[in-house]
Parts: structure tokens; C-alpha cells; sequence
């Protein structure tokens, strides 16, 4: 176990420009969801009569998702931050490689909706996972050879 702790830390000091746009890649879904979940999406407008044969009276209001559609929108809403959240806990690059394409897919399926939200934690994870920063750097030769210095 200390041996994968080890090499975890040597891969997250070695890598901390990708370590960054994941973090910050999960930052924005997150911001997404709790802008789509709290913020007026939508405007619904009633109209009644307030006497036989007088004009309708309309009363526009502009409810959120979370009240036009009920507690079960958490779930489409949560599914990219816990996708960008895993990439960025476990800040393996095939990690990064696989959450970038699940939350490229969502984008791709609810492009209509909500999908164009969470493009640009797609993107970021995208370049984390295969940006020249998210390669570990090769190890530097000192010069030494079999003990002698040169």
C-alpha cells in the first residue's frame, strides 16, 4: 500500500500542469451543474380569466430545472462532476483519457439541453489527459556511469 501511495505522489509532482486541468475541469462541471440546477432555465406562462369574458391576465414565471423537472434531474446533472471529479482524484492519464470521452459522449447526447454546458470540462480533461504536461518527464541522466562521474 505504500508502495502505490509512493508512486501516486511521484506521478501527481511529476505532472502538475495536468493535475490542474483536471482539478479545474471539475471545478467547471461542477459550476455548470449548480448554474443549471439554480438558475431561471425556462419560462412558463398561464393565463385565466378573471371574470366571464374578460381577458385573460397572463402571469409568466421563470422556474429552474430542479422545479420544472423534479429531484430526479440531480442524477443527468451529477453524472459529469462525479466523471471529472474520479479523473482528477485519480489522476491516471488513461483515467483522464476515458472521463474526457464519457463526458464528451454526454455533451454529444444532450446537446440539445444540457450537453454544451459541460463541453468545456470535456475539453480540459482532454488536454490533460494528452497534452505534452501529462506525460511523465524522463528520468535525468546525471552523468554517472557504473559510480564514476564525468
Amino acid at each position: 500500500m505504500e508502495a502505490f501511495a509512493a508512486s501516486t505522489q511521484v506521478r501527481k509532482a511529476q505532472r502538475p500542469i495536468a493535475n490542474i486541468l483536471a482539478w479545474l475541469a471539475f471545478a467547471l462541471a461542477f459550476v455548470a451543474s449548480a448554474v443549471l440546477l439554480f438558475a431561471p432555465t425556462g419560462t412558463s406562462i398561464e393565463g385565466a380569466a378573471v371574470a366571464p369574458g374578460s381577458a385573460a391576465v397572463p402571469h409568466v414565471t421563470h422556474p429552474t430545472i430542479l422545479q420544472a423537472n423534479g429531484w430526479l434531474v440531480l442524477i443527468p446533472l451529477a453524472l459529469p462532476v462525479l466523471i471529472a471529479g474520479l479523473a482528477a482524484i485519480l489522476s491516471a492519464r488513461w483515467t483522464r483519457i476515458v472521463a474526457a470521452t464519457l463526458i464528451g459522449l454526454f455533451v454529444f447526447v444532450a446537446a440539445a439541453s444540457i450537453g454544451l454546458f459541460y463541453l468545456p470540462a470535456s475539453l480540459l480533461l482532454l488536454l490533460a489527459a494528452v497534452g505534452p504536461w501529462s506525460r511523465a518527464p524522463a528520468a535525468v541522466s546525471s552523468g554517472a556511469i557504473d559510480g564514476v562521474t564525468t
